[in-house]
C-alpha cells in the first residue's frame, strides 16, 4: 500500500465514523422545545429575594456584575427612557 492509499482509507474511515456519530446525535436531539412552565409553577422563595423594585415597561437598566456579585443602586447606571434614547 502506498502512503496515498493509506491516507484515503483513513479519511474514508474517519468520514464513516463521523456520519455514524452525526446520525446518532440527530436521533438524540429533541424535535421541539419543551412546553412553557406555567406561571407560579416554580415559585421563588421569599427569603431568596434580596430586594424588589418596579421598573416601567419603557425603561431599562444596565448593570455590570462580577461572578457572585449583587446589583445595587451604586452598580446600576441611571435609568434612561428608551424613547428619549431613540429621539
Amino acid at each position: 500500500m502506498t502512503s496515498l492509499e493509506t491516507k484515503r482509507e483513513v479519511a474514508e474511515a474517519n468520514r464513516r465514523r463521523y456520519e455514524e456519530l452525526r446520525a446518532a446525535g440527530q436521533e438524540a436531539t429533541p424535535k421541539a422545545l419543551p412546553s412553557a412552565t406555567a406561571l407560579g409553577a416554580a415559585p421563588i422563595l421569599e427569603n431568596a429575594v434580596i430586594s424588589r423594585e418596579e421598573i416601567p415597561a419603557d425603561w431599562y437598566a444596565i448593570a455590570r456584575l462580577r461572578r457572585g456579585g449583587v446589583a445595587d443602586r451604586r452598580s446600576i447606571r441611571p435609568l434612561q427612557r428608551v424613547r428619549d434614547r431613540l429621539a
